[in-house]
């Protein structure tokens, strides 16, 4: 996230922070990384205290909504992920940050938000570009994560 923050260098835009389930601060932790934007969080609970509580396949934003759309860790627990990435596609003005992990812990017991996809680097680039995105960077990080930059 944080490379990618640098590389944007986005200053007074709109950002979106999909999926802020768990973290420990607010707005989010990934907020750090864009100070100086206008940046809310959404998550499909209520009761993690975002900004925006909707559904990630069914967003009630207009068109072009957000500069950024920054999606982190949600899209593996999303059955119609491909749904979710058209409309972050259609939501954001611009760029799309996406990271999903390639690992992930077994859970003793599923996890009431679902837990169905792991994405290679080829898959989740080839996926972000069946959404619309015309320039996509992927990146494995530690062979733990998948992180893309997607732009418009």
């Amino acid at each position: 996230m944080e490379d990618y923050s640098y590389e944007l260098q986005l200053l007074g835009m709109r950002v979106l922070d999909q999926g802020i389930a768990g973290d420990k601060d607010k707005p989010s932790d990934r907020a750090k990384y864009f100070e100086g934007n206008d940046f809310k969080t959404m998550d499909a609970d209520a009761k993690w205290g975002a900004d925006y509580t909707c559904d990630i396949t069914n967003m009630q934003f207009p068109d072009n909504s957000f500069d950024l759309i920054i999606c982190g860790q949600v899209l593996e627990h999303v059955f119609d992920f491909q749904k979710a990435l058209k409309e972050i596609y259609r939501t954001t003005r611009k760029y799309a940050i996406i990271d999903t992990p390639f690992f992930y812990p077994e859970h003793p017991e599923p996890p009431s938000f679902g837990d169905y996809w792991r994405f290679t680097s080829q898959g989740m680039r080839l996926c972000l570009e069946q959404a619309g995105f015309k320039k996509v960077k992927v990146r494995n990080i530690d062979d733990l994560l998948i992180t893309a930059l997607a732009e418009k």
